[in-house]
């Protein structure tokens, strides 16, 4: 019966995953062909070391070219996220995307780890950051102007 059990999870996952997937890409061809006159947003799931502030190392991700605001997600147990040595925290960027919403994602993360990705970027590794995981499935474009 377990084996049942696990394998229907399996494939839920795999569904839900597949349904995330969709989505991201929906939100991605609505604005398909112009970027122009938005900027996007994205869930994501920062691993911080607890011994760095993490207001610091927000405000450090807000350095990055591109990145307009970065804001903390209220309603968050944070003492459920603390590991021995690293926190857990979710977190909101807001930035204009260039041509490819999905290819500027991977140039901010490129950047917070000290890797320009070919963009001509020098931005230093951030401090204390370990991880920077996007939920593609949050992506979504927001019109400013």
């Amino acid at each position: 019966m377990k084996a049942t059990k696990s394998h229907v999870q399996q494939l839920v996952k795999e569904e839900l995953e597949k349904y995330q997937e969709e989505l991201a890409e929906k939100a991605i061809q609505e604005t398909k062909g112009s970027t122009e006159g938005y900027m996007y947003e994205v869930v994501v799931r920062m691993v911080a070391d607890r011994n760095r502030n993490k207001t610091e190392i927000v405000n450090d991700i807000r350095s990055i070219k591109d990145v307009t605001v970065v804001s903390i997600l209220p309603g968050q147990d944070f003492t459920l996220q603390k590991g021995a040595m690293k926190e857990r925290t979710l977190i909101k960027i807001k930035f204009t995307p260039g041509s490819s919403p999905v290819k500027k994602m991977q140039q901010i993360k490129a950047a917070a780890f000290g890797r320009g990705s070919g963009t001509g970027c020098t931005h230093q590794k951030i401090v204390g950051l370990i991880e920077l995981d996007f939920k593609r499935e949050t992506l979504k474009p927001i019109r400013t102007y």
